[in-house]
C-alpha cells in the first residue's frame, strides 16, 4: 500500500481539467486567489527555494528594460535570470499581472492556441505564482519599492504585441489597460495582506519551523508522519493569525 502523499505545490486541476478549463481566466483567478489566501507562506517559501536559488545569468537584469513590452513567459524568464532580487521579484509580479490579463483579453482561436494558453496558465500557477522571498516583505524599503513599481507599471501599446497564440479577437488598448489596472489592484491587495502576515511576531516565531519541514520533505509530506502532523498544527496556527489580521482589517 502506498503512503498518502500531501503535495503542497498546487491542487489537482492541472491533471483533471481540460486544457480549455485550465486556461480560462476565471480558473486562473480563482485558483491563484485560493492559493494565496490559503497558503501565502507556502507560496513564498516555494518561490524562494525553487526559483531564486537558481544561478542567474551573466547580465545583471536586462529584462527590466523590456518590462513594458515583454510577454508573460519573457517576464518570467527575465525574473529567473536577474541578479537583482528586487527587480527579479518585480518582473515576476508584472508577469503575473500580464498573464492574467492576456488570458482574459486574447481568447484562443483554435486548439493549438488553447494549448498555448494552458501552458501559460500552468507555468503561472505552478511555477511563477508566488510572492517572492520573505525578506522582500520584512525589509520595508524593498517592499515599498515593489509596491510602487507594480502600481506604476503600464504596458506599451498593443500594435506589435503578441501574447504567444493566435486569438479570435483583440482588446482595445484602453480596454487592456483597464484589465491591467484591475489585476494590479488584485495583486497588491494580496501582497498587502501577506506583508502583514510576514511581519506578525507570532508568525515570525513559527514560520522557520514550517519552512524547515517543507524543505526537509521536498514539499511533500507523508500523511501520518510526525512532520505531517506538526505541519497541520502549525498550519492551524497560521490560519488563526490570518483570521486575527483579517478581523483587524475589518475583513470578516
Amino acid at each position: 500500500m502506498h503512503s498518502k502523499i500531501l503535495k503542497l505545490t498546487g491542487n489537482n486541476c492541472h491533471s483533471a481539467c481540460s486544457a480549455k478549463t485550465r486556461a480560462s481566466h476565471v480558473r486562473a483567478t480563482q485558483y491563484w486567489h485560493y492559493a494565496a489566501r490559503t497558503y501565502p507562506w507556502l507560496a513564498a517559501a516555494l518561490i524562494a527555494l525553487v526559483l531564486f536559488s537558481r544561478p542567474a545569468s551573466a547580465s545583471a537584469c536586462e529584462g527590466i528594460e523590456r518590462i513594458t513590452t515583454a510577454t508573460p513567459h519573457q517576464l518570467f524568464d527575465y525574473a529567473l535570470q536577474c541578479k537583482d532580487l528586487t527587480k527579479a521579484v518585480l518582473l515576476m509580479y508584472v508577469g503575473q499581472v500580464r498573464a492574467l490579463t492576456d488570458l482574459e483579453a486574447f481568447p484562443a482561436q483554435g486548439e493549438a492556441d488553447t494549448a498555448a494558453m494552458a501552458e501559460l496558465y500552468r507555468r503561472f500557477y505552478y511555477e511563477m505564482g508566488g510572492s517572492g522571498p520573505e525578506r522582500v516583505f520584512t525589509d520595508q524599503e524593498t517592499y515599498q519599492s515593489l509596491v510602487e513599481g507594480l502600481s506604476q507599471w503600464s504596458p506599451d501599446d498593443l500594435k506589435s504585441y503578441e501574447p504567444g497564440w493566435q486569438y479570435a479577437s483583440a482588446p482595445s488598448y484602453e480596454g487592456y489597460r483597464q484589465l491591467v489596472a484591475k489585476y494590479i489592484e488584485f495583486r497588491l491587495s494580496q501582497l498587502s495582506r501577506y506583508h502583514l502576515l510576514v511581519n506578525d511576531p507570532e508568525y515570525q516565531r513559527i514560520n522557520p519551523e514550517i519552512t524547515e519541514i517543507l524543505k526537509r520533505n521536498n514539499n511533500q509530506l507523508v500523511e501520518g508522519t510526525e512532520d505531517a502532523e506538526r505541519y497541520r498544527e502549525l498550519s492551524k496556527k497560521v490560519d488563526e493569525i490570518r483570521a486575527r489580521l483579517r478581523e483587524s482589517l475589518g475583513e470578516l
